[in-house]
């Protein structure tokens, strides 16, 4: 099995911390309630935002390894995937914020509803990335294209 290049640990990073934002976002509205303020978006959303950028950024920077993509059509479609949903994200993480920051007043579900969708397409991408990795074989590293 290939060993996992430093972009695809930046992207489970970058999953993990969307997870655990989440778990800090619900925390914090059940310890606060709702919104008082601005400032209180980003207490409660940044490290969902953190993660997100890194969901959106990372693969996006791992274009710079696109031989490697053409190589595995598997490798290549959760890459696709994960650019794609992570934009979605960003787009959905942008629009909630802004409504919490009452910069105006869409529906609020609008943003969530896409948030998710990046999220679960996200998480298919990276599932993508896995599967390529764990079903390839020793014999990519022994002639010489290991990753590093």
């Amino acid at each position: 099995m290939r060993r996992l290049a430093p972009y695809h640990w930046a992207l489970w990073a970058g999953f993990l911390l969307r997870v655990l934002g989440g778990l800090w976002d619900s925390r914090w509205h059940k310890a606060n309630g709702h919104f008082d303020a601005p400032g209180s978006v980003l207490q409660a959303h940044w490290l969902i935002l953190l993660g997100t950028l890194a969901m959106a950024v990372v693969p996006l920077l791992a274009l710079r390894w696109r031989g490697e993509m053409r190589a595995s059509r598997l490798l290549g479609l959760g890459f696709g995937l994960a650019i794609a949903f992570g934009l979605v994200q960003v787009v959905g993480a942008a629009w909630d914020t802004g409504l919490h920051m009452q910069l105006w007043s869409p529906n609020e579900a609008t943003g969530h509803l896409l948030e998710s969708i990046g999220w679960y397409g996200g998480a298919l991408g990276l599932a993508g990335i896995a599967s390529a990795y764990i079903l390839s074989t020793d014999t990519a590293g022994k002639s010489g294209s290991q990753h590093t």
